[in-house]
């Protein structure tokens, strides 16, 4: 049975970058707060929504009212040694379950723009799918410190 990723990819819907994204990407998303097998998302600014529960127009709405709606594309990263799938932003959200369906556990994807050959991405806009029926997306990245008592800690942005 031909998966999705391999029918769209034939039919030019959708296209594999380079391992060094792959990489690069896990790199980032290692740097962030982490509880367990799931970032910590209480440490980031997000917006969370029920996937079994939401239509397809309601998860794209969604969607496009993360961070990740700055972008035309979706990235899908599935680990470091598999190559990362570049799709249209509306197509990986509409298609997200089986597009991830043969990659168990929680999974990443991240916004990217196209522009003739040229792909930009941006780790920093970023989603999580794999949480139950959670998907959870950055609204901006911005780490939220906890104060230690007698402590002055601020909130930091990361840039990226």
């Amino acid at each position: 049975m031909t998966s999705l990723r391999q029918t769209w990819i034939e039919q030019g819907r959708a296209r594999l970058l380079p391992l060094r994204v792959s990489l690069e990407f896990r790199e980032y998303v290692n740097s962030l707060p982490w509880m367990a097998s799931t970032l910590d998302w209480s440490r980031l600014q997000y917006t969370k929504i029920n996937i079994s529960k939401a239509s397809c127009d309601e998860l794209l709405t969604w969607a496009k009212s993360s961070s990740l709606g700055r972008h035309s594309h979706l990235v899908l990263f599935f680990s470091p040694a598999e190559q990362c799938l570049l799709v249209s932003l509306d197509d990986g959200i509409s298609h997200i379950d089986e597009l991830f369906w043969e990659s168990p556990g929680v999974n990443f994807c991240f916004g990217a723009d196209v522009s003739g050959d040229t792909v930009t991405t941006c780790f920093t806009d970023l989603l999580q799918y794999g949480a139950g029926d959670l998907l959870f997306a950055t609204t901006r990245l911005q780490l939220i410190v906890t104060k230690p008592p007698n402590s002055h800690a601020k909130k930091e942005e990361n840039h990226h």
